[in-house]
């Protein structure tokens, strides 16, 4: 009686067991599914912050400003912005800026037609994360802003800006007047 008394304890204690794995596993995929939904969350929060506050920066009351890339248009957590346009696959971006994410987009077509509007990409890194990442063409995302090398925040770049006829914010690294 004592042996089978034993037994049914061991089996009690297997499914105890198992009971505690699957408690464990719901519970390592459930933080696994927040920490995809903060990021998330904090990537398009960023990218509409820096959209907004262009908006709000420039507009036709204030046509042409000067203003600081990280004060007024980026103030959250970024060490440098990335810019593409659309002729650049998401493997070759990944490849410059030095990090894989799945929040690098690449345009459905490469713009070989000069009436396609220019797809561009702007890309915030922050150490080995991507923490915003505007893409569209200006029609969509209501600016315009292209330039050749990254920007590191600690730069702390002045940007010039135009609100032009056609209703776009228009943002150069150099002084506008003089790009001829």
């Amino acid at each position: 009686m004592a042996a089978i008394n034993r037994l049914k304890t061991e089996g009690e204690q297997k499914r105890i067991n198992r009971i505690r794995l699957f408690g464990f596993c719901v519970l390592a995929i459930s933080l696994i599914v927040l920490a995809i939904l903060f990021e998330t969350i904090g990537v398009y929060y960023n990218s509409k912050l820096f959209t907004l506050f262009v908006s709000q920066t420039v507009n036709e009351e204030l046509p042409e400003r000067t203003v600081r890339l990280n004060d007024e248009l980026a103030p959250f957590d970024w060490d440098v912005i990335y810019c593409f346009n659309d002729n650049e696959t998401k493997g070759e971006i990944e490849k410059t800026i030095g990090i894989k994410s799945r929040f690098i987009e690449t345009h459905p077509f490469f713009n070989t037609n000069t009436t396609t509007p220019l797809f561009q990409q702007y890309i915030f890194v922050r150490g080995k994360t991507v923490v915003g990442v505007i893409a569209g063409t200006a029609e969509e995302i209501g600016f315009a802003w292209s330039f050749d090398d990254p920007i590191k925040k600690n730069e702390n770049a002045e940007l010039y800006s135009i609100y032009g006829a056609d209703g776009i914010i228009h943002l150069f690294k150099e002084e506008w007047d003089t790009l001829g």
